[in-house]
């Protein structure tokens, strides 16, 4: 019964998935999750911290008066306490564009700005006001909240294989999928020593690569 309901997720976006695959993918996220704890660096940002994950503006009231200041937030069953690396993340409507650089660097307008048609143009603008709200947050995050900061630094590659396991909404097994591929493309780089513990081979890769270009 319960692999029938999975099959159906699966399915309801792409019909070329399936149970047998997302338990293989679990498997691999099991033989990788112990080394990636033992990370020292993953480990430096993972102690248990609440966070509201569902922070937008419909769940956050500011005064009348003054709209720096919040007199309330709600939805409070959407917190849990998890490790800091897992939880730290821009609010929803912070969310940096994909061009987003992290760091102390200013967001600028693309250097060829000028030269883009209207439609371009438009759509630098919205993405540079976007990047500029954000680097506000990682700022003030970088002024009184050095520990998220710090974990918001965190290799990717580290951390998102921790929350990537959980058959997401979508049914998509991708962002799981492509968590684990990078862990065994750059095993070495990431400073773990021997080989990795699974692999994927030249035919998963170009399945992969043509599951994700379904989502897009």
């Amino acid at each position: 019964m319960e692999r029938d309901r999975i099959q159906s997720l699966l399915n309801r976006f792409d019909t070329h998935q399936s149970v047998d695959e997302y338990s293989d993918l679990l498997q691999k996220a099991t033989q990788v999750l112990p080394y990636l704890s033992k990370d020292l660096e993953v480990l430096k940002w993972s102690d248990p911290v609440i966070w509201h994950n569902d922070l937008h503006f419909g769940n956050i009231y500011i005064s009348p008066n003054d709209p720096t200041i919040i007199q309330g937030v709600i939805d409070w069953q959407s917190i849990e306490a998890s490790p800091l690396f897992t939880q730290v993340q821009f609010p929803e409507f912070l969310r940096p564009p994909k061009s987003y650089c992290p760091g102390t660097e200013i967001p600028e307008l693309p250097d060829n700005f000028d030269a883009l048609d209207p439609e371009e143009k438009e759509t630098a603008k919205v993405e540079h006001a976007l990047a500029t709200q954000s680097k506000y947050y990682e700022m003030y995050c970088l002024g009184y909240n050095i520990p998220a900061y710090n974990a918001m630094k965190l290799d990717r590659r580290l951390w998102e294989p921790f929350v990537c396991c959980e058959l997401p909404p979508t049914g998509f097994l991708v962002p799981l999928r492509n968590s684990l591929i990078r862990i065994f493309q750059d095993w070495n780089l990431l400073g773990f020593s021997g080989s990795c513990p699974f692999e994927f081979t030249k035919e998963d890769l170009k399945k992969h690569n043509k599951q994700v270009q379904r989502t897009l």
